[in-house]
C-alpha cells in the first residue's frame, strides 16, 4: 500500500464495497425474480463489476475526494435500484427488506462483544459518509446500552422516499444483532440504541 494511504482510508473503502454488495444483491434479486432484465439500463447502472485494490481506485493527490465520490457512486446505485425498483411495485419490499436483514446477519457482530464493540462493528460495517462529516453522536453507553443519534442525513438525497432507506438500514442492523444478546431500540429515523435482550 503506498505511504500516503492508511487504516482509515481502506476502512472506508472496505465499507464502500459492502454497501457496493448489498445493492449487487439486491439487483441479482430483482434478476432473478423477473423485476429486470440482467442487461436493463438499470442493472447495468446500479451495479459494476470493479475489483480495483484501494491504490487503484483513488487518486493519490486526492485521497478524500477519490473516496467521497466512491461514497456518492456507491449511495446513488443503492439509492436509484430500491426506488426504482419499488417504483409502483410495493409488494416488492418484503423481499428487499429481507434481503438487508440476511446481509446482515453474514456480518453479524460478534456474541461475547459488549455494546460499544457492537456499536463498533456496525459502523465498520454500514456506510454514513467520511469520518470528517461527523453523521453520528454518540449520546449513551455503559455496559448494557449504547445510543447515538444521526446529526446529518447523508443517505435520503439519493432516495425517492427517506425511509426506505433508514428502514433498509434498521434491518442489516438487526441481522447484524441476531446471533448477539443484543436488541436494536430505534425510536426514529435518527435515534438509535443497542439494549441488552430482556431474559
Amino acid at each position: 500500500m503506498s505511504a500516503v494511504l492508511g487504516p482509515i482510508h481502506q476502512w472506508m473503502f472496505d465499507k464502500i464495497r459492502l454497501q457496493e454488495q448489498l445493492t449487487g444483491e439486491i439487483a441479482e434479486k430483482a434478476v432473478e425474480n423477473g423485476w429486470e432484465d440482467r442487461e436493463s439500463a438499470l442493472i447495468e447502472k446500479c451495479t459494476k463489476e470493479d475489483n480495483r485494490t484501494l491504490e487503484e481506485a483513488v487518486d493519490l493527490s486526492n485521497i478524500h475526494g477519490s473516496l467521497s465520490g466512491l461514497i456518492d457512486e456507491a449511495e446513488s446505485a443503492y439509492g436509484e435500484l430500491v426506488s426504482t425498483l419499488l417504483s409502483g411495485h410495493p409488494e416488492r419490499w418484503a423481499e428487499i427488506e429481507a434481503l438487508a436483514y440476511d446481509f446482515g446477519t453474514r456480518h453479524a457482530a460478534n456474541d461475547a462483544a459488549d455494546p460499544t464493540e457492537v456499536y463498533r462493528i456496525i459502523t465498520g460495517t454500514l456506510l454514513s459518509g467520511m469520518p470528517c462529516d461527523r453523521a453520528e453522536e454518540i449520546t449513551e453507553q455503559d455496559e448494557n446500552h449504547f445510543a447515538w443519534e444521526v446529526t446529518a442525513d447523508l443517505h435520503g438525497a439519493w432516495w425517492q422516499d427517506p425511509a426506505r432507506y433508514y428502514a433498509l438500514r434498521r434491518k442489516v442492523i438487526e441481522g447484524m444483532l441476531a446471533p448477539t444478546d443484543y436488541e436494536l431500540v430505534s425510536s426514529s429515523w435518527d435515534h438509535y440504541c443497542i439494549e441488552r435482550k430482556a431474559s
